[in-house]
């Protein structure tokens, strides 16, 4: 799922949904 690329990535979670 991406909301778990999200946590691995450095950047917060919002910066994703963006």
């Amino acid at each position: 799922m991406a909301m778990t690329k999200s946590y691995i990535l450095p950047v917060p979670a919002e910066t994703q949904y963006l």
